[in-house]
């Protein structure tokens, strides 16, 4: 069991260094990802508002009740008169 560290063994210099290396370089990940993860959300979230897609139509109800009369089907598949 030479990976285990007891009480009694003070740690050495290098293992001391790989240590505080391994916790800045988790550390770094971390927050790493939680930062890339705010930058995606701002990122979409900035992309949706300035879609046109989701604009307001101005007079949505009538345009849909008139649907049937500005499309071109053709005359056998429009509704009976």
């Amino acid at each position: 069991m030479s990976n285990l560290r007891t009480l009694e063994t003070p740690p050495t210099v290098e293992t001391a260094v790989a240590e505080l290396n391994a916790k800045w370089i988790w550390g770094g990940v971390i927050i790493g990802l939680l930062t890339m993860q705010i930058v995606m959300c701002v990122v979409a979230a900035i992309l949706a508002v300035q879609s046109e897609a989701t604009n307001i139509l101005p007079d949505y109800y009538q345009n849909a009740v008139h649907y049937d009369d500005t499309t071109h089907a053709p005359p056998h598949l429009t509704s009976p008169e």
